[in-house]
């Protein structure tokens, strides 16, 4: 239950999500989600809420945006998510800053140019989208 898949197949009600899928962590997904009934289950069946994984794809440059569980639900604006973590989680886990690889699936030429790398949380709750 710990590993989740390298791929996804399309979904018959967003085709496209299966394109924009990296692997990360479950508990890592359920924050991306918002979905906190998930991240309970998740907890109890031993799931570590220190675990970083993908959690989107930068705007302009679309490379890997990895963090915790805290980074995920900031950056995805889930502020019930967040309630949740922040009284699960050790304080030093607040603050931790995001880390931007290229992603698996070039889709810009030329050098690796960070956009989102060593932003904290709260700067990735600025930054999105959502």
């Amino acid at each position: 239950m710990t590993t989740p898949p390298n791929k996804v197949p399309p979904l018959s009600t967003d085709t496209s999500c299966h394109v924009n899928y990296r692997q990360a962590p479950f508990v890592i997904q359920a924050a991306c989600a918002g979905d906190v009934a998930c991240m309970k289950a998740l907890v109890a069946a031993g799931c570590s809420l220190t675990d970083v994984g993908h959690i989107c794809l930068s705007k302009r440059r679309q490379n890997s945006v990895a963090s915790n569980v805290i980074g995920a639900a900031a950056y995805h604006g889930h502020e019930e998510m967040l309630q949740y973590l922040i009284g699960k989680v050790d304080g030093g886990m607040i603050d931790v800053k995001a880390i931007e690889t290229a992603d698996r699936i070039p889709t810009k030429s030329g050098p690796f140019k960070s956009e989102l790398h060593d932003y904290t949380p709260l700067q990735l709750a600025v930054v999105t989208p959502h």
